[in-house]
């Protein structure tokens, strides 16, 4: 880690930028990586941090260029986790059908009852506030409810809108000191409604969804890569970077065929013809072995003809893709995850602390609003991303931290690329671009920062 107490490319110094330290941990990690089409943010991030504590824990005590996780060949590989999340997701599916697929009309029944109940519940809280003979907490509590029954179909900045709104009455509502036992118990029958819709909505999706592709778990693929039994792949085995390997551009419309090609030969009927078991083999071992390149044709066809019910192909192909199963070794050193709530501007500072440990910080936060120009997306759509921050210097002409970025959207290009799109709108980006990393201001940055991770030695203050 470089640190160092004026950054070397600032013009001038100033009384504040001597009391917040500068942190560049940039050459420590390995080569920009790019998810491309794919929704991974959440296993590029965590592979990148993972193989950070790699390279601090192992690499720099012992010198064993196996743990160098600076060159691509030994990063952690990101498709494992993904392919790990995918077989998850899968099984989940499989398992919602044994227990649930007979009730699904039930099911389907009992959700539109509770979707439909949830408007007279409303209307129950509404009509219990306006009963109340106070007449600042019965008219706040009952545009509370209004606000928080119109929050419900809402995304983005409207939603963001009325979320501000509903925090501003609940202070007004506390203030009164007054909560009538006919609104709490309408608030309760609130909550049973509200846990019943998620339940019944979680199962139906399962039902339904045999994987979506896109978005994850962050925590999950950590547990994933430290378990004693699921391990972890490297970069040369498993690729996971467009970047290196051309055939990934598109590698969500690639997987999706894979998917299909996979299906097409696994449901190929028993009086198939030979020729059109030949055919439906061939292109679905084309489809895998452009996505795992390091696998045979015969390799691949293999897999495809042992496949089980109770099995994922793709993990499958990932599995034996991944010659070398790599595995924590916790009597050397044992990494664990911390995650820090609600990291917004008012504890930004618990993440500039982490950075000068020498601790690089995963931040989930809202990806169009902090990277795109508005004009390029759906204001009322969530984005949730996930990348590395991975040093601070202070900003004396701007009078704060700024933030160095390791993203997995467009590789080494991906900055340079999103900032350009600001001009055709005649308009400055909010970050500047330094090797592909973003260098992004506190105060934008934590505008719309969700959450932080870091991985941390244990036993380790």
């Amino acid at each position: 880690m470089v640190l160092l107490h004026v950054h070397a490319g600032a013009a001038k110094s100033c009384p504040e930028s001597l009391k917040n330290p500068s942190v560049d941990m940039r050459n420590e990690f390995g080569p920009l990586r790019s998810q491309d089409s794919i929704g991974w943010c959440f296993s590029y991030a965590t592979s990148d941090l993972l193989s950070h504590w790699i390279y601090k824990e192992y690499f720099l005590k012992t010198r064993n260029k196996f743990f160098d996780t600076r060159q691509r060949e030994n990063m952690i590989s990101a498709s494992w986790g993904t392919a790990k999340y995918h077989e998850e997701k899968r099984r989940e599916h499989i398992n919602a059908l044994k227990l649930y697929g007979p009730k699904e009309k039930e099911l389907v029944s009992r959700y539109q009852d509770a979707v439909h109940n949830r408007k007279t519940i409303y209307d129950d809280v509404r009509k219990a506030a306006l009963a109340s003979p106070n007449k600042l907490f019965a008219n706040a509590f009952s545009h509370f409810a209004t606000l928080m029954e119109r929050r419900e179909r809402t995304k983005g900045d409207e939603h963001s809108r009325l979320s501000q709104e509903i925090e501003r009455l609940s202070k007004i509502i506390s203030d009164t000191g007054e909560m009538n036992k006919n609104v709490e118990l309408a608030i309760q029958r609130l909550a049973v409604n509200t846990s019943e819709i998620k339940e019944l909505k979680k199962i139906l999706n399962l039902i339904k969804n045999k994987g979506d592709l896109d978005g994850g778990d962050a925590r999950k693929v950590f547990e994933w890569f430290v378990d004693k039994n699921t391990g972890f792949c490297r970069e040369s085995e498993l690729p996971s970077d467009d970047v290196k390997i051309p055939a990934f551009y598109g590698r969500k419309e690639n997987i999706e065929n894979l998917n299909k090609h996979i299906y097409g030969f696994l449901t190929l009927p028993s009086d198939a013809s030979p020729e059109t078991y030949k055919e439906r083999l061939k292109c679905a071992v084309e489809a895998g072995r452009l996505l795992f390149p390091m696998l045979t044709a015969i390799e691949v066809a293999w897999i495809l003809k042992k496949y089980q019910d109770d099995e994922d192909p793709i993990f499958n192909l990932a599995k034996k893709s991944c010659r070398t199963k790599l595995f924590i070794d916790e009597k050397t050193a044992a990494p664990e995850m911390a995650v820090l709530e609600n990291a917004n501007k008012n504890n930004f500072g618990e993440i500039k602390k982490l950075l000068t440990e020498g601790s690089p910080v995963g931040i989930a936060y809202d990806g169009n609003r902090a990277i795109l120009p508005q004009q390029d997306f759906d204001t009322n759509a969530d984005s949730r991303h996930l990348s590395i921050v991975v040093g601070q210097r202070y900003n004396c002409e701007m009078g704060q931290m700024e933030f160095i970025v390791r993203d997995s959207v467009g590789g080494p290009e991906g900055c340079d690329t999103f900032r350009e799109s600001f001009k055709k709108y005649n308009q400055i980006a909010p970050y500047k671009c330094e090797g592909g990393h973003y260098v992004i201001p506190e105060s934008h940055l934590s505008k719309y920062s969700k959450e932080a991770y870091v991985i941390k030695t244990k036993g380790k203050k």
